[in-house]
């Protein structure tokens, strides 16, 4: 079974918080070497991503993306894995990774909510890892509407995501 985790080097920040915002883990660290990022890749059983040309072996999986858009990266990434049955949209930290978890509504407070997003009784999902608090506004709507528009999820995905909510 193929790992359906990848860690990007480079250039490649828009294309990580692309495959974040669609629940995919995607460790990234702009500023570390070549050879940091695929001795990782080894280490964790993870995909490199990278713009560069790099053999892969028997251990270090690689793969090479253009140097384009990161929906065109994403294209050549998701006809190569099916990553698509992993898919589990705003699931993870935009900013580090980690996966949210949800935020009971009496403790707004001590997340420093603004007052406007509790009194609308938002669902709420916190980062561990980060601190950062996350809410389901409209930016998220937003957000499906572009990765529809960009065919990265078909309009069924809306419906998976608003039950997963809801759960």
């Amino acid at each position: 079974m193929l790992s359906n985790t990848f860690i990007a080097e480079g250039k490649l920040k828009r294309l990580v918080k692309l495959l974040r915002m669609l629940g995919l883990s995607c460790e990234y660290d702009g500023g570390e070497s070549l050879q940091h990022a695929m001795q990782r890749a080894i280490l964790k059983d993870s995909i490199l991503l990278t713009l560069k040309p790099i053999l892969p072996t028997r251990r270090l999986r690689v793969i090479q993306l253009p140097e384009s858009s990161h929906f065109n990266q994403f294209e050549k990434i998701s006809n190569l894995i099916p990553i698509t049955e992993f898919y589990n949209p705003f699931s993870r930290c935009l900013i580090c990774n980690s996966i949210l978890r949800g935020i009971k509504e009496d403790n707004s407070i001590k997340f420093n909510i603004p007052e406007s997003v509790s009194e609308r009784g938002l669902q709420l999902f916190h980062c561990n890892t980060c601190e950062k608090v996350y809410w389901e506004g409209s930016h998220i709507q937003k957000m499906l509407s572009r990765l529809i528009k960009a065919r990265i999820l078909d309009k069924k995905a809306n419906i998976l995501y608003e039950n997963q909510v809801d759960s």
